[in-house]
Formats: C-alpha cells, sequence, structure tokens
C-alpha cells in the first residue's frame, strides 16, 4: 500500500513539472537551430517533441518529422533524415519563419 502511494505522488510531481515546464517552441530558440545540427542537438534546444512521425514515403525508414507546439499557436516543425536535420520551419502569431 505505501508503494503504491510513493508511485502515484512521484506520477503526480512529474505531470506536475511537465505542465509547469517552459514553453521551449519559441522564435528564439527557433533562431538556435541550425541545418548542421542533429536530433541530441535539437532536443538539447527544444526538450522532447510533442510529436513524431515516420515518413512512409520513405523506403528507408530514416525519415522522421517531429512538432514541438508552443504558447497559443506557436508551432515548430522540424524533419530528420538520418538523425540530421533537413528542413525546419516556424509559424508563430500568423507568421512564418
Amino acid at each position: 500500500m505505501l508503494r503504491t502511494g510513493w508511485m502515484v505522488l512521484v506520477t503526480v510531481a512529474a505531470l506536475l513539472l511537465g505542465a509547469c515546464s517552459p514553453n521551449k517552441a519559441t522564435v528564439d530558440n527557433y533562431k538556435k537551430l541550425d541545418w548542421t545540427m542533429t536530433r541530441d542537438q535539437v532536443y538539447s534546444v527544444l526538450g522532447s517533441p510533442t510529436e513524431s512521425s515516420k515518413r512512409e514515403t520513405d523506403p528507408s525508414g530514416n525519415t522522421t518529422v517531429e512538432t514541438w507546439s508552443g504558447k497559443g499557436q506557436d508551432l515548430i516543425t522540424i524533419t530528420f533524415v538520418d538523425n540530421k536535420v533537413v528542413m525546419k520551419s516556424m509559424r508563430s502569431n500568423g507568421i512564418d519563419y
């Protein structure tokens, strides 16, 4: 019983910390992203993506499209091939970057 209580407490704390984490999908962070970056380097700037999907049209299976949602309608989208940035875009307050 005590162990279950601790697991619930840890889970709730993790959820609260995630909800309170700073918004990383910002124009300032987008400008830090470089075409030569790896996936791990992008993650160090933006954290984990909100959504990730493999490109079904890529027979090698090495292409993924990942998105980070920010405040309001801010959205960063990055395409990786072999874990390297090949395309990036951001839309913030109706402006494309």
